[in-house]
């Protein structure tokens, strides 16, 4: 029987929690009329601005697992649901966002649908890192966490090798080539990002000597030339 329950059924679930939780005593500031708030975003004037991509720790239904403000001002953020029967992926939402400010100094996230229409409303505090938010109509606050992520390669001035042994691994870059092996990502799982390193300062390891070779210095096996 509970294989039959529709995602309107979960949907349904969620809104219901999220309206067992309105507090009235939290609605009076945010009955009031909120305005268009100037972007500061470029020029240097007004609050700091929330765009990118924040992530948070959900207690229950309805609570938003992620969201991302794009700079051309659409959205997407990720639900959480009930669990009833797998899969139990996030709701995804898209959409249009506005930024508004009350007479009471409160600021507001506004997120449209795809249609322009209010989908909900969110009072929001930002001061660089993490952004704390309150659904309109509830006083319950919650934080999201910018999200992070991984420089490429490319960002750390490092190549993608594969193995001169065997292509369809990733190269021992300290080994093959003289290099660093970095953290940052490579677009193939087979590859390694391999960073130029300058011998001179960090030294070799025993059996190993640094000397210049092709574009920078670097250490190779004693005896070997480059």
């Amino acid at each position: 029987m509970l294989r039959s329950i529709s995602l309107a059924t979960v949907l349904a679930l969620a809104t219901l929690t999220g309206l067992a939780c309105i507090d009235d005593s939290a609605t009076e500031e945010d009955l009031a009329q909120d305005l268009d708030d100037v972007d500061g975003k470029d020029d240097g004037l007004g609050p700091l601005k929330p765009y990118g991509t924040f992530v948070a720790e959900p207690a229950g239904a309805g609570e938003l697992l992620k969201l991302a403000l794009n700079d051309d001002r659409s959205y997407s953020r990720e639900i959480l649901v009930y669990c009833i029967t797998t899969p139990c992926n996030p709701i995804v939402e898209t959409g249009t966002f506005k930024f508004t400010r009350s007479n009471y100094g409160r600021r507001y996230i506004r997120f449209l649908d795809e249609a322009g229409h209010l989908r909900d409303r969110f009072e929001y505090r930002y001061a660089g890192t993490d952004l704390d938010l309150r659904r309109v109509g509830t006083s319950d606050w919650f934080t999201m966490t910018r999200e992070q992520t991984q420089p490429s390669c490319a960002d750390v001035g490092g190549t993608c090798r594969g193995s001169t042994l065997d292509v369809t691994f990733p190269a021992n870059c300290e080994e093959e080539f003289g290099e660093t092996t970095s953290d940052a990502t490579c677009e193939a799982i087979n590859r390694a990002c391999c960073v130029p390193s300058d011998c001179r300062a960090t030294g070799c390891d025993a059996g190993r000597y640094c000397t210049f070779c092709w574009t920078g210095f670097a250490c190779i096996p004693d005896g070997a030339l480059c």
